[in-house]
């Protein structure tokens, strides 16, 4: 069987490891005037740089709104000064029409959505061995959501999150206000029974969750999900990715054996691109 980088738990998860693509997109910042190195500026009609305001631009048929900072620079991945929310592309957050975004991983982070799908369909394969799932964020119980926020530790840094070396061991070190705050950015609430579901995942010492943040090579198992060829729509209020279950078979190896559907809603948490999971859906 293929072999992957995974977790603690080898069974269970399997990343991928991805960089921020907006960091390389041609779609960042569209519309304004980049210069190499430079950063990107918007160019007001009196020829002056705009600053500390809002400013439209129609691309592709697009409107697109940016906030230009006192730098003369666009912000990103943030809430503006006026509480609107701005995304890795440094656009306008419009949650009445996503569809004025581009339906590709230019807005989105495809990607990083990819990992914590994958999270949410090892944990559950694991223990229900079917692949046929609907798994809703509605429906989480503690268990679900303590695995979920150890697996996205486990794999992303955050600044809420310490990395500490003890001995030849990587820990990534948090205490439990952030702890909750991370599992509520992925999964929309923690409470006291999510908190103690999660305390099976760390040690804790002086008020502190040490996780764990080493493994080794490890089997896929049966089945994962595929990160080649994904697709991302719109529908209504949600983004959608779509891909490939890959089941293994003796002396095939992993052939497609059916198509995920995964759905997010557009959060509150800049730290998680504005973006949570709410649905994965395969029939």
């Amino acid at each position: 069987m293929k072999k992957l980088y995974i977790g603690l738990m080898a069974a269970l998860f399997t990343f991928t490891s991805t960089a921020n693509v907006f960091a390389y997109s041609n779609k960042r910042f569209v519309g304004l005037l980049c210069e190499n190195n430079e950063g990107c500026v918007y160019k007001k009609d009196n020829g002056e740089y705009a600053r500390n305001e809002w400013v439209n631009v129609n691309y592709e048929g697009r409107s697109l709104w940016y906030y230009i900072a006192d730098n003369t620079h666009p912000i990103s991945a943030t809430i503006s000064p006026d509480g609107y929310k701005i995304n890795l592309a440094g656009h306008w957050i419009d949650e009445r029409d996503l569809n004025n975004f581009y339906d590709d991983f230019y807005d989105y982070d495809m990607l990083r959505m990819f990992d914590i799908v994958a999270m949410v369909f090892n944990y559950k394969y694991n223990s229900q061995k079917t692949l046929k799932m609907n798994v809703k964020r509605e429906n989480f119980i503690s268990e679900d959501k303590a695995f979920l926020t150890y697996a996205y530790i486990y794999q992303y840094g955050d600044y809420r999150l310490t990395n500490v070396n003890k001995g030849y061991e990587p820990y990534k070190v948090a205490g439990k206000e952030n702890i909750m705050a991370i599992m509520k950015d992925l999964t929309g609430s923690s409470n006291e029974s999510d908190i103690q579901a999660f305390a099976k995942y760390a040690t804790i010492k002086e008020n502190k969750y040490w996780v764990m943040a080493s493994g080794d090579f490890g089997d896929a198992g049966m089945a994962y999900l595929s990160e080649n060829d994904l697709q991302l729509s719109i529908e209504g209020n949600r983004v959608k990715i779509t891909g490939d279950v890959l089941l293994y078979k003796e002396g095939l190896g992993y052939i497609p054996a059916r198509k995920f559907n995964a759905y997010f809603t557009i959060s509150d948490s800049p730290d998680l691109d504005f973006m949570m999971f709410d649905e994965l859906l395969i029939q």
